[in-house]
């Protein structure tokens, strides 16, 4: 098992387009849609970055990850949400192994994208938690 960092990103869009309702699976019953008007006021305009995770094991992770935008239950609840953004099947999943704890490069990664915006990625809700 490879632990590390995962990042979901995209071309920037300054106007993005949301779905009213997730594509995602449950995790267990809980629905994991929320309001447009939410999802507006979290983007980042002209952000290539959408998601920044951690993974104790990426391949786990990442599979984790694509069988919830399939609308299955995969009890990732992290991202959730990239699956009301309507340019989400464009979307790309990029990965870096680390050594050690991956919540060290996470938080690095996390430390230049605020520095740069000003708040965290789209769908990064919390920091140093999966979100």
């Amino acid at each position: 098992m490879e632990s590390g960092v995962y990042a979901v990103v995209h071309e920037p869009d300054s106007h993005p387009a949301f779905l009213p309702t997730s594509v995602a699976g449950l995790r267990g019953e809980d629905d994991p849609s929320v309001s447009v008007k939410t999802l507006e006021r979290k983007w980042v305009p002209d952000a290539s970055v959408l998601y920044i995770g951690t993974a104790t094991s990426l391949t786990k992770r990442v599979h984790a990850y694509r069988k919830h935008g399939e609308g299955k239950n995969a009890g990732h609840w992290g991202g959730r949400y990239l699956w009301q953004y309507a340019r989400w099947p464009q979307t790309m999943v990029g990965w870096k192994v680390t050594d050690g704890d991956p919540t060290v490069e996470e938080s690095r990664l996390l430390d230049g994208f605020e520095a740069q915006f000003r708040r965290l990625p789209f769908a990064n809700l919390v920091r140093g938690k999966r979100s």
